[in-house]
């Protein structure tokens, strides 16, 4: 085969900021989900399903996502929204 030459490839590693993860939120239907079940709850159709306001109090953010918040408080300066979760 003689002399190869390594390919040089650039991967870029795409940067997860918070403006993708609404772009997220939009696109992947997540938000028109939450809708649905408001929707069944609000017309008293749930039947066994749970309640979207009760999962709602349970959620906890994710460290990625709890940084991409505080970041953007900060680059908005609103860092009084900025608290200490409880682990």
């Amino acid at each position: 085969m003689g002399a190869v030459e390594p390919l040089k490839l650039h991967m870029e590693t795409p940067y997860n900021t918070l403006l993708e993860t609404q772009r997220w939120l939009k696109e992947d239907g997540v938000l028109s989900a939450v809708k649905a079940f408001h929707l069944l709850e609000f017309n008293k159709a749930l039947d066994d399903l749970e309640r979207m306001e009760d999962k709602l109090k349970q959620v906890r953010f994710s460290s990625a996502l709890g940084n991409k918040l505080t970041g953007h408080l900060q680059r908005i300066d609103h860092e009084e929204l900025i608290f200490p979760c409880a682990v």
